[in-house]
C-alpha cells in the first residue's frame, strides 16, 4: 500500500516507519531558512537544522541517521515543488 492523497482533503496516508520523520518535517514548517534575492524577492533554500533537537524532543521522536536522511529528502522534494510555483 503506498501513501495516497483524498482530491477533496489535506490529509494523507503515511507508512508508520514514516510517522516520525513526517512529523519531524511537519514540527520544522517554520524552521526554513531564507534568501533574499533583490528585486526577484526572496526563495527558501533549506531547514534550519538548528532547530532539529528541540522538535525531535518535542515530538519525542528519536534523532538517527535514517530520520535525517528522510528529512532532506523531503526538504529537497518541497525546495522543487516550491521552485515551480
Amino acid at each position: 500500500m503506498s501513501p495516497r492523497r483524498s482530491e477533496d482533503s489535506d490529509e494523507i496516508d503515511v507508512w508508520p516507519d514514516m510517522i516520525g520523520a513526517v512529523s519531524t518535517f511537519f514540527g520544522m514548517e517554520s524552521q526554513w531558512r531564507w534568501l533574499g534575492a533583490g528585486m526577484a524577492g526572496a526563495f527558501r533554500t533549506g531547514l534550519d537544522y538548528s532547530a532539529l533537537p528541540v522538535v525531535t524532543e518535542t515530538l519525542q521522536v528519536d534523532r538517527t541517521p535514517q530520520l535525517l536522511h528522510d528529512l532532506r529528502t523531503m526538504e529537497s522534494e518541497a525546495l522543487a515543488a516550491m521552485s515551480k510555483k
